[in-house]
């Protein structure tokens, strides 16, 4: 959406919580947190089966103005976000590739590839990068 701040592949630290996010997030102010980039809806099907990754109505952190992207000072992550809490001794330059690491490894299992297997990888940027 035209206006929308980018930026999918983040990491920070908490410096604000709205009622009762930290209940629903699991995270304390000064915890370094990141989210995977869909934003689920939590009531579609593939949703209440798990599968939010192809939820239909989601929303992905930098593509739509209701979860803007990381490359502003501040964010905030909406009630549905899938936020994760990361051990303070990771730097939070290498915790940003934890969402594209993840979604690599998601790729894979879900491709049920196995050592033996001949496959293409097309492009070597981090998702890429994961798979190899």
């Amino acid at each position: 959406e035209v206006g929308t701040i980018p930026g999918h592949e983040f990491s920070g630290r908490v410096v604000a919580l709205g009622d009762q996010a930290g209940e629903i997030h699991q995270v304390d102010v000064g915890d370094l947190v990141v989210s995977e980039q869909i934003v689920p809806c939590q009531s579609c099907e593939y949703c209440k089966t798990g599968n939010y990754q192809v939820c239909d109505p989601h929303h992905v952190y930098g593509f739509h103005k209701v979860t803007n992207g990381a490359m502003a000072e501040y964010m905030i992550y909406p009630k549905n976000a899938l936020v994760h809490k990361v051990p303070s001794e990771v730097d939070p330059f290498h915790a940003a590739f934890v969402e594209p690491l993840a979604c690599s490894l998601h790729c894979v299992e879900l491709g049920n590839i196995q050592w033996n297997d001949v496959v293409v990888v097309s492009g070597c940027g981090p998702l890429g990068l994961g798979m190899v």
